[in-house]
């Protein structure tokens, strides 16, 4: 459910942000100044990044004390794979912003990511009974490599070594995201 959430919470909450940000002029003004558009999508990340790690801890321990789910596994492993996911949303929602000009585009694609993702991430719904071909696809989305890795380590106890695969993957999604968002931005 946190992977899926702090998903959604990036495409709309930075996705539509930076639309409108654009729309009222500024990206014009910060253009004019010698800031690299890398370093202002940096910190723009990192001020989200704490709103989505207290997010995070909210539901955590939402579960903790409404439904008594205790961390099987390390929360350092948790917090790792939440650290890289989160930085991979968040270029999602810098890559919706890059290629909508207005607010109502960057919803219509924020929706669509949203259905794709709550379908196929395995989330809310068991991806196991899948076509195969669909599988393959969802196995590889953002959202199901974050649900797979913390899944494992914060219910099932693994290690992070046993998702260096999920790992690698949101590393590669993270890539190719921000340099999309910095030559589309």
């Amino acid at each position: 459910v946190i992977g899926l959430n702090l998903f959604i919470s990036c495409a709309f909450g930075i996705g539509l942000t930076v639309v409108q940000d654009k729309k009222k002029g500024k990206f014009k003004k910060i253009a004019t100044t010698p800031l690299p558009k890398w370093k202002f999508m940096l910190t723009a990340s990192f001020q989200r990044m704490v709103y989505l790690y207290l997010q995070a801890i909210t539901i955590l321990i939402a579960g903790y004390l409404i439904f008594s789910i205790k961390p099987a596994g390390s929360l350092f492993d948790y917090f790792f794979v939440l650290t890289i996911s989160i930085l991979t949303f968040m270029i999602f929602g810098f890559a919706i912003a890059s290629i909508s000009n207005t607010v109502e585009k960057a919803v219509a694609i924020s929706n669509i990511l949203f259905v794709l993702s709550m379908l196929l991430s395995g989330a809310y719904f068991p991806n196991a009974g899948l076509p195969s071909y669909i599988k393959t696809i969802a196995d590889l989305t953002p959202v199901t490599l974050c649900v797979d890795a913390s899944r494992g380590i914060y219910t099932y106890g693994k290690s992070l070594l046993d998702f260096w695969l999920q790992i690698l993957a949101l590393l590669a999604w993270f890539s190719a995201g921000l340099w999309f968002s910095v030559k589309t931005f």
